[in-house]
This record gives C-alpha cells, sequence and structure tokens, in this order.
C-alpha cells in the first residue's frame, strides 16, 4: 500500500535556500558543528543537543560526518533536569501526583517525568498543576490511641503487644509512653489491634515521637489484603521521624520492634497515621496525557515500586519529539555495510519498557528501509521498501532517507533521494502512535541493534511534507554531502 498524494502543502518554492520552519522539531547538521567535536548542534532552537554514549566512548566528528562505529550512539537530549534526590512518588486522592524538594509550579508544567526506582522499574505521567498553596495538609488520626494517653500499665488500650515475658515487654513508662524492653532472649513488638483501614493508592503519613536507648527501633508495615510488606526497617533515628507511605490496599498494619542485637528499650511517645489529602505547593499532579486531562499514570512498569525508601531518580523531559501523529523524518547517512549483519536502528522514539521502536528508520540485513508507526511499542507496525536501498558491502555515497507518518491515512512513506519508493505494509498501521516515555535515540535502539557508518544530517517535523518539499530539500543538499 502507498499513498499517492502527500498531506500538507509547504510554502517553500523551488529553488528556496529555506527551510519551511513549520513543525521543526530538531535540526542536526552536521555541517553546522563549527569543529566541536564533543556536541552536534540542533538548529531548530527547541531543543539542546546532547550526547549519550557507551564505555565512555564519544563517536569521532570526521570532516564531513558524524562517525558511528558500531558500538557508540547519540540521544536527542530531552532531558531537562536529572534528579538523584528522594521523590515522594505517591497517588494522591487515588490519582497520580508526586512531591520533591525545591519544586515550584513553573518548573517542569506540561514536560514528561519518568520515576525510576531502585530496581531500575519506570512509571511515568505528564507534569501538572501543583497540588496546592502553601503545606502539606493531613487528615483526621487514623490510629486509635495514637498519643499513649489511655495506656494502663502493661495492658494497653487499643495495642497489641507480642512475645511478651518478663525480660521482653511493653510497659507505660513514663506516663503517656510506651516503653518497650528486650534482653533479646526472644522478639518483643506492638501494634493496634484494630488494623487501619487504607484506601489504596492513597498517600499516608506515619508520625511518630520516639526516645532511643543505644540500638533503635524496627518499623514494620504490611498490606493486610494482599501480604505485601511496604516497609520493613532497622532504624536509628529518634525525636519525631515521619514517614511516607502509598497504600497498597484497603487495609494496613503497622508493627513496632525493639532494634535487632542486643537488650534495648524505645520509648514511643506517639504512633499516628494520617492520610495526606494535599502535598502543598512543592507537589505536582500527573496525567496520562499532554492534554493533562486525566489525573492519572501513562504507564506503571509491572513490579514498579510505589515505596521505594531510597528515593526514585526523575528525569523530565520536553515532549516536543513524542509525536502521536504525523511524523517526518529524513536522515542522510552512509553506512559501513549497506546490508549489515543484524537491523541497524538509524534513528527513532523508543518504548521505555518493551524496547520496542514507536516510530523510527531501521536499515535491515537486507538493505531495505523499514519505516516504523507504531501504536503499541510492540509489535513493530511499518511499511518497509520492496527493494534493497543500500547494497551489501560499504557505501560508497550517502542517500537522502525521508520517512513520513501521514496518521489520517495510516500510511508510512519512503522517499530515496528525493523520490518515492515502492514500500509494502508489514503490520497495521493505525491512526496514532504510541505514546511513550523516551529519549529519540540515533544509532541504536534500547536492545542493541547498533548502526555503524557516517550520518551527516537529522531532520524530524511534527508534519507531513508536500513530494515538490522534499525534492526541494534533495536538490538543496545533495552538492553538500556528493549524493
Amino acid at each position: 500500500m502507498m499513498r499517492q498524494m502527500f498531506a500538507v502543502p509547504g510554502p517553500c518554492s523551488p529553488g528556496s535556500n529555506q527551510i519551511d520552519p513549520t513543525g521543526l522539531l530538531m535540526d542536526l547538521d552536521q555541517m553546522m558543528a563549527y569543529g566541536d567535536t564533543q556536541k552536534w548542534p540542533d538548529n531548530s532552537g527547541l531543543n539542546n543537543f546532547g550526547e549519550q554514549d557507551t564505555a565512555g566512548n564519544r563517536p569521532a566528528l570526521e570532516p564531513d560526518a558524524r562517525d558511528f562505529d558500531g558500538n557508540d550512539f547519540m540521544a536527542e537530549q530531552t532531558i531537562l533536569k536529572l534528579t538523584t534526590q528522594a521523590v515522594d512518588f505517591v497517588s494522591l486522592a487515588g490519582s497520580a501526583a508526586f512531591r520533591m524538594t525545591g519544586y515550584t509550579a513553573s518548573d517542569h508544567t506540561g514536560e514528561k517525568a519518568v520515576f525510576t526506582d531502585s530496581a531500575g522499574k519506570k512509571a511515568s505521567g505528564y507534569v501538572g498543576a501543583v497540588c496546592g498553596v502553601g503545606g502539606e495538609t493531613l487528615g483526621g488520626e487514623e490510629n486509635p490511641n495514637a498519643d499513649m494517653t489511655v495506656w494502663v500499665g502493661d495492658n494497653p488500650d487499643d495495642w497489641t503487644v507480642g512475645f511478651e515475658d518478663a525480660n521482653n515487654k511493653v510497659t507505660e513508662s513514663p506516663a503517656g509512653s510506651a516503653n518497650m524492653v528486650s534482653n533479646n532472649t526472644a522478639g518483643v513488638n506492638m501494634k493496634p489491634t484494630t488494623d487501619i483501614a487504607t484506601t489504596a493508592g492513597k498517600l499516608y503519613q506515619s508520625n511518630k515521637v520516639i526516645k532511643i536507648n543505644t540500638l533503635g527501633w524496627r518499623w514494620y508495615l504490611l498490606d493486610v489484603v494482599g501480604g505485601d510488606i511496604i516497609f520493613y526497617e532497622n532504624r536509628t533515628d529518634s525525636g519525631t521521624v515521619n514517614d511516607y507511605f502509598t497504600a497498597l490496599g484497603t487495609g494496613t498494619r503497622q508493627y513496632f520492634y525493639r532494634h535487632n542485637g542486643g537488650a534495648s528499650d524505645v520509648e514511643y511517645n506517639h504512633i499516628g497515621l494520617k492520610e495526606v489529602t494535599n502535598l502543598g505547593s512543592t507537589g505536582a499532579k500527573l496525567y496520562n496525557t499532554a492534554a493533562l486531562a486525566t489525573q492519572n499514570l501513562i504507564q506503571a512498569e509491572t513490579g514498579f515500586d510505589y515505596n521505594d525508601s531510597t528515593g526514585y531518580t526523575v528525569e523530565f523531559f520536553k515532549t516536543d519529539l513524542n509525536l502521536l501523529t504525523d511524523v517526518w523524518n529524513e536522515v542522510v547517512f552512509k553506512p559501513d555495510d549497506g546490508q549489515p549483519a543484524a537491523d541497524a536502528v538509524i534513528l527513532g522514539k523508543l518504548d521505555v519498557t518493551n524496547t520496542r521502536l514507536a516510530d523510527g528508520i531501521v536499515l535491515k540485513t537486507t538493505g531495505k528501509i523499514d519505516g516504523i508507526a507504531s501504536n503499541d511499542g510492540v509489535v513493530s507496525d511499518s511499511f518497509l521498501t520492496d527493494a534493497a536501498v543500500f547494497a551489501n558491502g560499504a557505501a560508497s555515497v550517502p542517500k537522502m532517507i525521508d520517512q513520513i507518518y501521514d496518521a489520517s491515512a495510516s500510511n508510512v512513506d519512503i522517499l530515496v533521494d528525493g523520490a518515492e519508493v515502492a514500500s509494502s505494509e508489514q503490520n497495521d498501521v493505525s491512526t496514532t502512535i504510541k505514546d511513550i516515555p523516551a529519549v529519540y535515540n540515533i544509532g541504536r535502539s534500547n536492545d542493541g541493534n547498533y548502526y555503524s557508518g557516517d550520518i551527516m544530517l537529522i531532520r524530524r517535523y511534527s508534519r507531513a511534507p508536500t513530494l515538490a518539499e522534499v525534492q526541494n530539500r534533495f536538490n538543496q543538499i545533495r552538492s553538500r554531502f556528493g549524493i
């Protein structure tokens, strides 16, 4: 299937030396590097271009091209900020939100936030409005007898003590506190007699006022219904201690122990549990679409830890390159092998969890060009050229490849040196491209597929061109690159 008519007329007239700026998101031209061997400037003015590489190797800049050696790759630097500080990634009133120290309302609105837990699992959402002005707001106390005021002797009201004997016990000492004593011959713990009714996805604060002797204390937090452990930690902090967690189900149970390791005692003066009803001005809501219409996540990888006590890494992405409808990718490249041993990704937007291309250009082992426009990021929906574009062996001259995805027609056109070539649909190309959080990689995909050869020029647009515009562009650049 080939589309016969290009959709959007461009204002460039034949012979014009100007690039039509309409929809231009990325304009990487090696000839504009001015001898800088470390950067390849983006002339679109919309994104700053940077490099990622493997094993600390930077691609070498040749006099007339960026040279990829089959191990290097680059990524369009859509990351605006990378922080490893602790982020409370939570759901607020059943909907997604996050809180980060130093966050302000204008920091990242409209951008895409990708959270990575300590195990490498990811979740993402579009950043919307702040959660509220001022500071954090809490709901009512959920723990009965949280302040220990009706604790009597060693028979506490509303609390259950476990493993108590003469040497391991919990008593009221001093008044208004629970003093937990142990000589390490057996464990001792206490928990609220009634499990706390929680709502899955909401954020809660556990507020504790603690005085320790020498060893510290332990906090054990359990999802009652699912049986999952939310926290299980030995601690040595004292005074007022606040911890936050996202409830995983309809019931949550807290256990409090003395610390492992020897005789010790811990004095608990307050153990409270409250829902966080407003994250305040350092929190922001997350949405599942760029339109910021529905407060929810875009996606969460299976196994993502909603209660990562070590904190998350969060990356903020500009969304310019994350196109869902019309896409026009243009690249001038010269492969070291026109029919490589493994498929080589020239450029593309990648699914962060499935490691598949959502849109992009691939040089196949047959020398054919695959133009991908996938609506699920799993099956690489695409159009593949019917004939080889490159012969086997090192290419002597580069070629200009244009991949044009017309969403309304569910079609991908592939042009070689300004002329449309026959191609066939490989899977069902639909009217949208998958909305995914990812950088725009050049020279490889997440799962390998390294490219080896030269890349001279890359442009990316959020529109489809006319055939005359593509032909005009080819005539403008062919002499520069010896095509």
